[in-house]
């Protein structure tokens, strides 16, 4: 017979989580299993004679070092769970990272090349993001930075990527198409959703600059269409800036101006 316990050493007490016996839970002899990073106990309770005694030690020893196994198997697991998330995705607002757009990128370009065909890669860049971390904080810069990232995550279609490669920088890569022109439509929509005021930091309202891209059109490798599109995204930002420098902006708009 056996009790299996969820043990406090601080206290003394015990939890039971298994059981053969009923209502048992006086007169056990512990013995500690250092681990690693913690200790976990072994509880026998004896109530049969010497030799039935040995056997449920060694059955209740087996069942322990099963039971360890599992769990640093379990442990591993996770861990490696966790440095794979790491490794893949942004660790402030999830968005896969430069490392997982490489890859999304590669598996799209197989696609274009089935099919002869390309896609768009769109490059975002918030406007004078670093004035927000300047006057606001890098708390507030981050919200912004999350609260970016899940409108534009939301806004996207399912068969396209969004990834975060630097501080204040997104890209997208739209689903492999036939269409060749810039995506003006999609542009205009992510570009209204980033204005949208932000509730949580008083009606804060954030604007960026695009620059886009297409496969095999302005080059068959991420690093081309990142140049290509990140030159255009700068002929935006100047554009953006002159214009803003012809009206009085309200004081809750991050932009160019100053």
């Amino acid at each position: 017979q056996v009790q299996w316990h969820i043990y406090d050493s601080d206290s003394g007490q015990t939890e039971i989580i298994f059981s053969t016996l009923e209502g048992e839970t006086e007169g056990y002899s512990f013995k500690k299993v250092n681990l690693p990073s913690e200790t976990w106990y072994i509880g026998t309770k004896e109530k049969q004679t010497s030799s039935s005694s040995h056997i449920l030690i060694l059955d209740a020893t087996g069942l322990l070092v099963s039971l360890l196994i599992s769990y640093l198997v379990n442990r591993l697991l996770v861990s490696h769970k966790t440095n794979r998330e790491l490794a893949l995705y942004d660790h402030l607002t999830g968005l896969p990272n430069r490392r997982l757009l490489n890859d999304r990128f590669r598996q799209l370009a197989a696609q274009a090349k089935r099919q002869n065909i390309g896609f768009h890669l769109i490059f975002i860049d918030l406007n004078n993001f670093k004035q927000i971390n300047d006057t606001l904080g890098h708390t507030a810069g981050d919200k912004v930075l999350n609260e970016i990232a899940c409108r534009l995550q939301s806004h996207i279609r399912g068969s396209d990527t969004i990834s975060r490669i630097g501080g204040d920088e997104f890209v997208v890569l739209s689903e492999v198409t036939d269409s060749r022109p810039p995506p003006s439509d999609m542009i205009e929509k992510l570009s209204d959703v980033i204005m949208r005021p932000m509730a949580d930091l008083n009606g804060l309202i954030v604007q960026a600059s695009f620059g886009s891209a297409h496969y095999d059109t302005h080059g068959t490798t991420l690093t081309a269409l990142l140049s290509h599109a990140d030159h255009n995204m700068y002929i935006d930002k100047r554009r953006n800036k002159e214009k803003l420098s012809q009206r009085e902006i309200p004081e809750n708009v991050i932009n160019l101006k100053s």
